[in-house]
């Protein structure tokens, strides 16, 4: 069993690929944002803290899932070197093999997904975060792209380019 652990600025694409990944194998998908909406709401005064402390659950309920015989798609971000390695060394010291799945969209696209997302939660069709200014302001300056070393498989504009 394995653990693939996307990366990704918001707004990217994660969670529509991991949905693909659910299609094709015997695999279960947890999503930090969603838990973390269903618990705080669009905005939460400790966000950054209960984000990793939800993170922290979900890497657990991750090696749980993997140990009763499916595979794990974590959709967390991963937008910092040290906790994209942490988790990997989470995951390996558990013996759990783990992946790391990169997706990226030109900038254009990206644009255009934010304000497509920001459009939809605004009707009430889509629970995701609504990317404010200060939201993607963070992104961009918190975001460290993930090495070549790093990535098992990139996926850029929706396709994968490299396994």
């Amino acid at each position: 069993m394995k653990v693939i652990c996307l990366c990704g600025k918001i707004g990217v694409g994660k969670t529509t690929y991991a949905d693909g990944l659910l299609r094709q194998k015997n695999i279960v998908r947890l999503n930090r944002d969603e838990l973390m909406l269903r618990l705080f709401g669009q905005y939460c005064e400790t966000h950054d803290e209960m984000t990793h402390k939800v993170f922290e659950y979900l890497k657990e309920k991750a090696v749980e899932i993997c140990r009763a015989g499916a595979d794990v798609v974590l959709d967390n971000g991963g937008w910092k070197k040290s906790q994209r390695q942490e988790a990997k060394e989470f995951f390996e010291s558990n013996g759990i093999a783990v992946e790391l799945h990169y997706v990226d969209v030109s900038k254009d696209r990206w644009e255009k997904q934010i304000a497509k997302r920001n459009k939809e939660v605004r009707q009430g069709r889509d629970s995701a975060y609504f990317v404010c200014e200060g939201l993607l302001k963070k992104c961009n300056d918190n975001f460290e792209v993930p090495t070549k070393d790093e990535i098992d498989v990139y996926v850029f504009d929706g396709k994968v380019v490299n396994k």
